[in-house]
């Protein structure tokens, strides 16, 4: 054999007898693994940059909605295909917080007529103003209603004001009196116009008058305050009795006299009917018809004159002073049958 043949890996006899396929498939195999030879990825190309950056932007869009409740809440409705169906139940919800808020700030004004005796007592009336104010959590609803719907912290220095009335400015000299004092949109409650800062009021009335024990009330619109004055207050609640009506219960207020004056009513009462009475007698002999339901009805405004409220009020006194005062009763009994009696417009004709 030629030494020129030796190493070759075929000799040309070789090329010759191989047939065309297999020369052609070892030129492929050739052709391949110098194309893997060749092939390498560019980790600063455009393209690769690109596909990493939208990875790190899902995988930290996808942290961002598993760690914010509300977030993933609404990626569950997404998956479900009932976006919709979350959208309109947030609707909701926005509404039902917008009336709980509406609901905790609204304007409520309350009405009440304030009558009493003796109708000549003073009555002194003071408004106590409390705040809450939320206005650091405007525009966050959630943090505005929790601020809202705490309670009002009545142990803070309230504002406060008297409400004058004409019960202050009688002239006892012309033996004024009043009938009744009459208020109408006395706040109970008022908000600021973002219904960020709300407002309390409660009412403390006093009615007293010299010669009788005075009576006290405490008028609210939060049920929780029904006594908070402790004894010898009477709390009255404002309460709905309509859209926008708020009333409380009032029953009126007749001042129970001291004993001293208790008597000196009694006693007035009885020597005016005494008078009455004779005349009834002398007209009633002189044949003049006078029904007994006369009498009793002009007995009942002799009473009411002296402040004594009732026939069971007048017996009550009289009984008392037959038991306390027993000697000075008798006396009194005495003096009636001296007593000189004028004409009297009120003996029923």
């Amino acid at each position: 054999m030629d030494e020129n043949v030796k190493g070759t890996g075929h000799s040309d006899v070789d090329e010759l007898l191989l047939p065309n396929d297999s020369k052609k498939q070892k030129g492929k195999v050739a052709d391949v693994d110098e194309e893997k030879s060749s092939f390498k990825i560019d980790w600063f190309s455009a393209p690769v940059i690109t596909v990493a950056v939208v990875a790190v932007l899902a995988l930290i869009s996808i942290i961002v909605i598993m760690s914010n409740a509300s977030l993933h809440e609404q990626f569950q409705y997404i998956l479900r295909g009932e976006l919709g169906k979350y959208k309109a139940e947030i609707a909701r919800l926005e509404e039902e917080k917008i009336r709980d808020i509406e609901n905790l700030t609204g304007n409520r004004y309350g009405s009440v007529t304030l009558f009493y005796s003796p109708r000549d007592s003073q009555v002194a009336i003071k408004q106590y103003k409390y705040v809450k104010d939320c206005s650091r959590f405007a525009g966050v609803e959630d943090e505005l209603l929790d601020c809202l719907d705490n309670p009002f912290d009545y142990a803070a220095n309230p504002e406060v004001t008297t409400i004058d009335n004409k019960s202050l400015h009688l002239d006892a000299a012309k033996k004024e009196v009043v009938e009744n004092l009459p208020f109408t949109d006395m706040p109970i409650q008022e908000a600021n116009d973002e219904r960020t800062i709300v407002w309390a009021y409660e009412v403390q009335i006093e009615i007293t008058r010299e010669g009788y024990e005075p009576r006290k009330f405490h008028f609210t619109g939060e049920r929780s305050r029904i006594g908070a004055l402790g004894e010898g207050w009477e709390s009255k609640f404002w309460d709905q009795k309509g859209p926008g009506l708020y009333m409380v219960d009032f029953q009126g207020a007749d001042l129970t006299p001291l004993p001293e004056t208790a008597k000196n009513n009694y006693v007035a009462a009885v020597k005016e009917f005494e008078c009455i009475r004779r005349e009834v007698e002398a007209k009633r002999a002189a044949g003049k018809p006078i029904s007994d339901q006369q009498v009793a009805d002009v007995f009942i405004e002799i009473l009411n004159r002296h402040e004594i409220k009732s026939r069971d009020d007048f017996f009550k006194i009289e009984n008392g002073l037959r038991q306390t005062q027993p000697e000075w009763f008798e006396g009194f009994m005495k003096e009636l049958t001296a007593l000189t009696c004028t004409a009297s417009a009120a003996t029923p004709n």
